[in-house]
């Protein structure tokens, strides 16, 4: 088991046992007429519900038979073999007529750079230099004291 379990199979865990003792409780108290006073969207509901809970069955049937056949076949080991030479004649030839920069302008076309605000490069602390001079300095575009 995992130190951190993943946290939307945890919630939905959490959301069909909440359920299921809900049904259980309702079970419990006294029943007046449900079927005639229920209505629509409470029936919707609960066939909803047990359709959930037969989709979760059928999801940890199949994940117990595909953790058997995992463990059945776990020996097994695939090989690295060459292409048969008589079925290596029958590949078609590769022809490649892209270059690398075909493919650096088609990455530039499909993502744009990001377009950031500019800032005066030579003023960019919160308290500027400039303004402690007693002149306008031609770099810094606020000017003395501002």
């Amino acid at each position: 088991m995992k130190a951190s379990p993943d946290l939307s199979r945890t919630t939905e865990f959490l959301v069909v046992a909440a359920t299921l003792l809900d049904m259980k409780a309702a079970r419990l108290l006294p029943r007046i007429d449900d079927e005639e006073r229920a209505s629509e969207a409470d029936l919707e509901a609960r066939d909803l519900l047990f359709s959930r809970l037969l989709q979760y069955r059928a999801f940890k049937e199949a994940s117990k038979d595909l953790d058997a056949r995992m463990g059945q076949f776990a020996s097994y080991v695939a090989r690295e073999v060459p292409l048969e030479p008589h079925f290596a004649t029958l590949l078609p030839e590769l022809r490649w007529h892209t270059t690398p920069e075909d493919l650096a302008r088609l990455a530039a076309d499909a993502c744009p750079p990001l377009h950031l605000p500019s800032r005066s490069r030579t003023c960019m602390t919160l308290s500027c230099p400039c303004a402690n001079r007693r002149s306008s300095s031609p770099q810094c575009s606020r000017g003395p004291g501002r």
